[in-house]
């Protein structure tokens, strides 16, 4: 066998050739592609974007080692998702594991309001998702970043300005992290599951990467959206030039049927007349008996200084009508209950006052 090789070879080189001529051709070997999880196949459509969170330790799958990529992602789930990253801290005993995450939220996304501790392992409705996107994406980045607000509204048949968080709606629908259907709409009150909320938590990453969002406090020894200038209307009630908008609501508008209704005040700066003229105009015409005075003791409250990261609530009877104001970062919301309306989580009687900053 030997000398037949060398013979070859002999043969080769005498008629000028080598080695390297021969017609041999490179095989690679067969690449063996790890599933991420066990029902996440190579080239489902979502591998991408779940392996960018599992890498990133936004998502860490089930103990059996599934993804369950068409569960429906609960309101935790999704907090984990978009916030892992700004939360340093693990849940104490006893709170549910998102608690940390909820945490963060708090800090820069919404309030105890918008979304409650107790719905942490509740589906998450798109409209919700919209206002946690809106949160991190910041308040310096405004709906007319993207484009004009009425071109960008005409393209959502099913949102208008008496939708809960439409102008948050309007700002992940316009950034280009929560898309819309082929039909033209939005579906503000459907879910997504869990492959979807990857594929949104990747757009929004993409758009996060140099943001920092406020910071955890640490305690020792333990590990507002401005507006667009461009003289659309972008929620009922009045605007003044773009840097103020006092969206009113009914109870039932806002998804508070306890409500009578709902004043949402982005922008609020103390010192414009213009503003509290505004303001004053807003509460004369809902409350007139009271606002006078509504409007004083919001006034007192809102130029409390807030420290950044924190959350202000004030609650106060004002004759026979409770109202509560609360505070996050530059926006202002004003709660006004019907005469004598009480619940278990009211907490005072009249002419006492409650007020926290958390």
């Amino acid at each position: 066998m030997k000398r037949l090789l060398v013979s070859v070879l002999a043969i080769i080189v005498v008629i000028g050739g080598s080695v390297a001529d021969l017609p041999f051709k490179a095989v690679a070997a067969p690449s063996l592609k790890v599933r991420i999880f066990s029902d996440i196949a190579p080239g489902h459509w979502a591998e991408k974007y779940i392996r960018e969170l599992k890498n990133s330790d936004r998502v860490s799958g089930y103990p059996d080692g599934s993804f369950r990529p068409d569960g429906v992602v609960s309101y935790g789930e999704f907090l984990r998702m978009t916030l892992a990253g700004h939360s340093r801290s693990k849940a104490e005993k006893d709170r549910h594991w998102a608690s940390p995450y909820y945490e963060a939220g708090l800090r820069s996304c919404f309030t105890r309001v918008d979304i409650p501790y107790s719905a942490l392992g509740q589906p998450i409705p798109r409209r919700l998702m919209a206002l946690v996107v809106s949160g991190c994406l910041g308040s310096d980045k405004k709906v007319s970043d993207y484009g004009d607000y009425a071109r960008i509204t005409a393209q959502i048949s099913d949102v208008n300005p008496a939708t809960p968080y439409e102008y948050e709606i309007v700002k992940a629908y316009a950034a280009g992290i929560l898309s819309g259907y082929p039909d033209g709409t939005f579906r503000p009150d459907a879910y997504l599951n869990r492959a979807e909320a990857a594929a949104v938590v990747s757009r929004l990453a993409g758009r996060m990467e140099n943001k920092k969002l406020p910071a955890e406090e640490v305690k020792p020894g333990t590990e507002e959206a401005k507006l667009p200038v461009d003289g659309v209307k972008p929620g009922v009630g009045e605007v003044n030039s773009g840097t103020m908008l006092i969206e009113a609501q009914t109870g039932a508008e806002a998804l508070y049927p306890e409500l009578d209704y709902l004043l949402t005040i982005r922008n609020w700066d103390a010192r414009s007349a213009e503003q509290t003229k505004q303001l004053r105009a807003a509460l004369t015409q809902r409350t007139p008996e009271q606002a006078a005075a509504i409007m004083k003791a919001f006034a007192l409250f809102a130029n409390k200084a807030l420290p950044e990261g924190k959350q202000g609530l004030h609650k106060e009877y004002f004759g026979d009508r409770p109202v509560m104001f609360d505070r996050l970062s530059g926006s202002a919301r004003i709660f006004i209950f019907p005469p004598g309306y009480q619940d278990e989580y009211w907490g005072i009687k009249p002419g006492e006052v409650y007020e926290e900053f958390f």
